[in-house]
């Protein structure tokens, strides 16, 4: 049996346990019995059984590891997990220490915060491959060949990039302020006969600021709290993207992306699509760096059109990031696991 353990909850987002999902569902393709352990959160604990997944509940909050590592450790043997897929930040030495006398462990990283003992590390970001790893790990999974992509994001392609751009926009899910309406307005100010479909969290009275702008601008649409997201990326042919997970799905769906960061977590990743030709980089945002940003925005707008740079560069994303990343994971650590 492969365990799951990732964090998830309203104050640290679900991504983790977004991409584990993906990662369970190639694992249990290949015939292996899957479960999720996770801390008390409602609304993870029914995201995982809708994928048909069981779940069990671990009685303590996400940063107890120090108590979590002693329950598991029983939970392991009760269970008869032969490896822990283990994707959270608040892990430490002594909770890998503790477990991996009982259990193989693979932990999903993309921090390198220090030398983890563990079995194997993963680390499918764009610039992992320059990543130097210390620590005991048999081995490493390196790179944007591992990254795990939803098939829905793979039985949908976007729209023809001709004629009139249609913007996907993506700036996370966390609080970013007036970061949607300064993209919007440097975007429409350069192309101003585009259509932009912005995908936000739009908190307190940036909700009422939305609907402003959507009067003033009948061609802009504002979304939160999206579940398929995949049906409004479809109807787009180009998109500006933060440097985080999103970018993986836009560049397996053949994208020409603008990418930029302003979390720090961001960074490497929008560099790194920006150094290998398969997204246009833009840089930092900053609320200080306004008018900065939006001069390198409208230096990667002009670019898009510069005769096939859209193509040639959705080209580069679609295969950097091929799709199959979880199944060629699930693949190879199941031969090792199992020798």
């Amino acid at each position: 049996m492969i365990g799951f353990r990732a964090d998830g909850n309203k104050t640290i987002g679900i991504g983790h346990i977004m991409r584990c999902l993906t990662y369970a569902e190639a694992f249990r393709e290949k015939g292996e019995e899957v479960m999720f352990l996770v801390s008390p959160d409602e609304t993870c604990e029914n995201l995982i059984r809708e994928r048909g997944f069981c779940c069990e509940r671990i009685p303590f909050s996400y940063e107890n590891k120090r108590e979590e590592s002693e329950f598991l450790r029983d939970k392991i043997q009760e269970l008869g997990i032969e490896l822990l897929f283990t994707d959270s930040y608040y892990v430490t030495e002594d909770y890998f220490n503790t477990l991996r006398k009982h259990v193989k462990i693979l932990y999903l990283d993309d921090r390198n915060a220090f030398d983890y003992p563990v079995d194997m590390v993963v680390n499918y970001n764009i610039s992992a491959e320059e990543e130097v790893y210390g620590g005991s790990a048999v081995k490493y999974f390196a790179g944007p060949a591992y990254a795990p992509v939803r098939k829905e994001f793979l039985s949908h392609h976007k729209a023809p990039l001709a004629g009139k751009k249609i913007f996907f926009v993506s700036v996370g899910g966390s609080d970013t302020g007036e970061l949607p309406f300064v993209l919007a307005e440097c975007v429409k100010a350069y192309v101003p006969d585009c259509e932009l479909h912005i995908v936000a969290r739009l908190f307190g009275g940036n909700r009422d600021a939305a609907d402003s702008f959507c009067r003033k601008y009948k061609d802009v649409f504002f979304y939160e709290n999206v579940k398929e997201i995949w049906k409004i990326m479809e109807n787009c042919n180009v998109a500006i993207s933060a440097g985080g997970s999103t970018m993986y799905e836009l560049s397996a769906m053949g994208f020409p992306v603008i990418t930029f960061w302003f979390a720090e977590n961001q960074k490497k990743v929008a560099e790194g699509f920006g150094k290998k030709g398969a997204a246009f980089y833009a840089g930092e945002y900053a609320p200080d760096k306004k008018e900065s940003f939006c001069r390198n925005l409208a230096e990667q707008l002009n670019a898009l059109d510069v005769e096939n740079n859209a193509t040639e560069t959705g080209n580069r994303a679609g295969s950097t990031v091929d799709g199959k990343g979880a199944g060629r994971l699930a693949e190879e650590v199941i031969s090792l696991i199992k020798k």
